[in-house]
Formats: C-alpha cells, structure tokens, sequence
C-alpha cells in the first residue's frame, strides 16, 4: 500500500472569491439528502447527531486534526456518573500549553448514521469552553479508514460513498500524505500574500478550527523576518483552544491555491505560540472550515485497510520515587497517563534494567505499542 491518501474537492462556487454556497433564499427549498447521507451543522464547526455506546445520544464535533475521542467533562459526569476507569493525563493541542485531562480506558463505540467506530479510550476534559455549550463530544479521523466520505458544506450533510459510486469529473483528486501516525492529513497548497511572495507549504487539514488557514509559529517567524506578513499585529486569545491560550496575528492572504483552485482574499491567522501543537514542525500550518467550505470534500481511505489493527505509539518511562515507582506513558500527540506505586524497595539479588524494558514493552493485547521506553532506578 502507497503511503499517500487522496483528498477530492469540487468548487462549489463560480467567482474566485468567498462562496455564497451557504446562503438560502426564502424561495429556495430544503433539499433533500440522499440515501445514506447524514445532516451535518455548519456553524463554524461540522456537528453531527452521534450515538454513544448504541444507545446514548450526544452532539459532537467531527475533527480531522484529531485522532482521540474526546468528552466533555459535564457531559461525561451527568451521563455516566463517577467510576473507576478515569486516569490523570495532560494534553496539548492549538493552545501554547498542556492541559491537564483525565482519560477512560475502557472501550468506547460510537456511530454517526452509517459510520460505526471503536476508541480504545476517551479523553475527558471541559471541552465547552473551547467550542460552545452545545457539545457534548467531539470524534476525528481514525473512524474513516478505508472509506470515502464526502462532506457537503452547502446543503450540509456527510455521506459514506458506496464501493459503485463514482467520483464525477467535476472534481479534482490532490494526493495528499500522512502524518507518521497515519491519523491525520497533509495537503499540499500555496498560499500568496500581499506582497506577491508565495509560499508553497504542506497544511495539516484541520474541520476542528473554524478559520480558514493558520499558519505554524516556525512559519510565521520565517515570513515575519522575510517582512511578508504586513500589518500583522499580535494578539493573546485567552481560550485558544487545548492546551490554553494562544497569541496569534491575522493578516490577509491575496491568495490560495489548492488543487488549480484559487480562492481570493482570505484572512489567516499566524500563530506565535512557544509551544503545544501549532510549533510542530512536520507542517506548515492547519487548513479549517472557513476554506474547506468553498468546496464539496471528499476524504478518500480506501487505500487503508478496515481490517488493520490500528496502534497507538507511546514512550513509556519508569522511575523510581522516594515512595516507591512511577510509571508514565506519553502519546505522540501529547495525551500522558500516569500511576505511582507505593511500596518498600527491596536490593534485587539480580538486577537488569533491560529486563525491565523489555516486560514494559509488552503490551499484550492493547491498541499501544512501545515506541522507547526510559528507566531511571535508584543507583
């Protein structure tokens, strides 16, 4: 299997400039969804009907920048009570920080009309304060693999297309490549600012930002310095999304270019976070709804396999403390986990470090695998 995906779009617009797509007059009629097409919201977010569990229903938010199922702490609290099977973690996200999160490690379903999928976990946090008081949840791209989903902006609906559904000539196929996780997509576009500079970037293609393009902070300072961001003045958001508030500046883009189409006069945000996601460096910036809503996308996974395992790399590291060990373990996109035993030390008559590693790194039957695993004992 090539390590690449195709993200299909179609203008949906006649002017190179801000589709009125989205705009209904009274006159017009509600269309009608096609079978198996699901009603999706466009309010700055894409929201979906979501069943919990087979039988729980919930408001959540699809996210392609994310690969976790996440909860609202609120929510999670009046619908399942207090338990056992919440873990401290920290989390990081468009935010210039960590946050501190709590995860449920039993197994989480979840279906949106014909698309079922299965989480290992679901991170717990105050996800209203980020997007709004009326989400309950929020699910990214993992559930999509080996399927091709359109989302339809304009008449506002998602649909799961069918192995004899063909793909019109009206649209343009860009192939895209993977994040080394293979959860998340990177799509190639240039981007030309007042100026006349252009760049030509790879962009993380995020439906949970409702902006149009952000650029990254290692980008920003790159265009800063080259003077090409005029009359960009910084501000401090203080909910910036996970991970806390982010300082940013906006500037207007003359252009954006992706797939031959062109889109004109497009406000960015330039992100000058010192950490958290928006400095990772593997790409440029985030591409969000208020672009992909020009378009009518289709994400195209058949070249994954529905029957793959899908494993989650973490590094795990042990340690010893004055009361006992310290065992942690740390996703790449930032979610740790940790549990402290408190027991007597005892000298081993045949200690091995590597023997240690060696048993962590077993993870039997789990969606994780080990990618390092650190020990630090005491000498």
């Amino acid at each position: 299997m090539k390590n690449f995906i195709q993200l299909v779009v179609a203008i949906l617009f006649v002017a190179t400039a801000c589709s009125n797509a989205n705009q209904k007059t009274v006159a017009q009629a509600e269309p009608k969804l096609s079978e198996g097409a699901v009603e999706m919201r466009y309010e700055r977010h894409l929201h979906f009907d979501v069943l919990l569990r087979d039988s729980i229903p919930a408001r959540m938010i699809f996210d392609s920048g994310s690969s976790n199922l996440l909860l609202d702490s609120t929510f999670y609290a009046t619908t399942f009570g207090k338990n056992n099977n919440l873990r401290r973690a920290m989390l990081s996200g468009a935010g210039s920080g960590f946050q501190l999160t709590t995860l449920d490690a039993s197994r989480w379903s979840y279906r949106v009309g014909e698309l079922q999928h299965t989480e290992p976990m679901a991170v717990v946090m105050d996800l209203r304060k980020i997007v709004g008081d009326g989400v309950d949840g929020l699910f990214g791209l993992p559930s999509m693999l080996g399927k091709r989903v359109e989302f339809n902006y304009a008449v506002g609906y998602m649909r799961i297309l069918k192995p004899e559904d063909k793909i019109t000539e009206d649209f343009t196929s860009i192939e895209c490549s993977w994040l080394k996780d293979k959860d998340r997509i990177i799509v190639p576009l240039t981007v030309t600012f007042a100026d006349g500079y252009a760049l030509t970037g790879n962009f993380l293609v995020d439906t949970g930002m409702p902006d149009a393009l952000a650029l990254g902070s290692a980008t920003t300072a790159r265009l800063k310095s080259g003077g090409h961001l005029v009359g960009a003045q910084s501000t401090t958001v203080e909910v910036g999304g996970v991970g806390g508030s982010r300082t940013e500046s906006y500037v207007t883009a003359k252009q954006i270019a992706i797939g031959g189409k062109t889109v004109n006069s497009v406000r960015i945000s330039c992100s000058e976070n010192k950490q958290g996601a928006m400095t990772d460096s593997r790409f440029d910036g985030l591409v969000g709804n208020a672009l992909l809503a020009n378009f009518d996308v289709i994400f195209d996974r058949e070249l994954g396999k529905p029957t793959a395992k899908r494993l989650l790399p973490i590094n795990i590291s042990f340690s010893a403390t004055p009361q006992g060990f310290l065992l942690r373990a740390e996703a790449y996109d930032g979610v740790t986990a940790e549990h402290e035993l408190h027991v007597e030390k005892e000298i081993a008559k045949s200690p091995s470090v590597e023997n240690i590693r060696k048993q962590l790194g077993k993870l039997g039957n789990t969606p994780f695998v080990a990618e390092s695993v650190d020990i630090e004992m005491d000498t």
